[in-house]
């Protein structure tokens, strides 16, 4: 669930958005070794917010639209304390625990609106970008064997990230405020790639 709001100028434009949502996992987590094999099961709940904001610049070329943009984001999650069960005194007791996170983009997207007959429009998109990743907190997941008083604490990556973000999508509009778009999304970094498609239907009131 979020809200969103954006200024619009002739060359010049802001968008700001605020996102949250709610999460209930089921995990398990096997143990293997020696003589035992057991598996320990849990059911975490969490949540997280997400503030953005960005901003944006269009070119002034007539054959094609040229958008250089920057964007931050600020990440917050927060995931309740929890209790395995399932592998008796090998199940783990789990301390709440809470994540935050920076995120800064800088990004060019490039599209150009085809007119069909009729009053439809086909609009291809490329973008291109580079993304950083901070960290705001060590990362402390901190535990204990049930039934035991004593805890420990297991450090968590946290680690800056640089990563290259590309893009590709469309968008079918009519004269009737109604678009249909789709996106497929690409983020590289050195130890992974992460994809995203996302399809929708748009209506301007």
């Amino acid at each position: 669930m979020g809200g969103y709001a954006a200024w619009i100028g002739a060359e010049v434009f802001v968008q700001a958005s605020l996102n949250g949502g709610v999460c209930q996992a089921r995990v398990s987590r096997p143990i293997v070794f020696s003589t035992i094999a057991r598996t320990a099961v849990s059911q975490p709940q969490a949540w997280e917010a997400n503030a953005g904001l960005r901003a944006g610049i269009v070119l002034p070329l007539k054959a094609i639209s040229v958008v250089p943009t920057a964007a931050i984001d600020y990440f917050y999650q927060y995931r309740d304390d929890f209790t395995e069960s399932g592998a008796d005194s090998l199940s783990l007791k789990l301390a709440a625990a809470k994540n935050r996170s920076l995120r800064t983009h800088l990004g060019l997207s490039v599209s150009k609106d085809v007119h069909l007959l009729g009053a439809m429009t086909v609009e291809p998109l490329v973008q291109l970008g580079w993304a950083h990743e901070k960290c705001l907190d060590d990362r402390i997941l901190e535990a204990a064997l049930v039934g035991q008083p004593d805890t420990f604490a297991v450090a968590g990556d946290c680690r800056s990230r640089d990563m290259l973000t590309t893009g590709v999508g469309i968008t079918i509009s009519s004269d009737r405020n109604f678009s249909l778009f789709a996106r497929l999304g690409l983020e590289y970094r050195r130890d992974r790639q992460d994809q995203t498609l996302s399809t929708g239907l748009e209506y301007r009131f």
